[in-house]
């Protein structure tokens, strides 16, 4: 009987001796991956998580926005009703403005937006700044100040009020415009 002849075994040659294994794709040992493949691999990863990073920072920065917007909101709607109570009549709601500054010779335009218009028991416009931090109604505080401040110029009105929703308080803010105090 004759036997089927073998199939050569991996390693061995035809002759009997020890062959070479078979090499990787790359070449050289198929356990080692190449210094440029790692460098990949790393900058892969780096790029992977700064793009994560930038992806949750706005989803933070959107949730700090909507939670802002929606004190600020719920403020405005207290404000109407204190001012209400303090006898004014709210005319006007987010009341849009505009400025202009001349730049070089160049006219610039601007818009701006009050937060409420209400009218006093004498019968006067007062634009309504309403806050609701902790240090953004101190008329001290620089942005504050500068926002009523361009609202009176903008608006031509020297009645200007910031309601203090933390205090819940209505204060009547004048400026000075030269030597001359302005009677809110």
């Amino acid at each position: 009987m004759v036997s089927p002849p073998s199939a050569p075994q991996l390693g061995v040659s035809k002759k009997g001796g020890r062959g070479k294994l078979p090499r990787s794709a790359g070449g050289g040992d198929p356990a080692r991956v190449p210094a440029w493949g790692v460098a990949l691999a790393v900058a892969i990863a780096v790029i992977v998580c700064l793009l994560l990073g930038a992806a949750m920072a706005r989803g933070a920065r959107g949730r700090r926005a909507r939670a802002r917007n929606r004190t600020a909101l719920r403020g405005e709607a207290e404000a109407v009703r204190l001012l209400e109570d303090a006898g004014y009549a709210v005319e006007g709601r987010s009341v849009a403005g505009e400025g202009m500054i001349r730049f070089d010779g160049e006219e610039l335009r601007f818009g701006v937006r009050a937060d409420l218009v209400a009218r006093c028991r004498r019968g006067r416009l007062h634009v309504v700044e309403v806050k609701t931090g902790g240090i953004a109604p101190d008329p001290r505080h620089g942005p504050t100040r500068r926002q009523l401040l361009e609202y009176s110029l903008i608006f031509g009105t020297p009645h200007l009020l910031l309601v203090d929703m933390e205090a819940r308080r209505i204060h009547e803010i004048g400026f000075a415009i030269g030597d001359r105090l302005s009677d809110p």
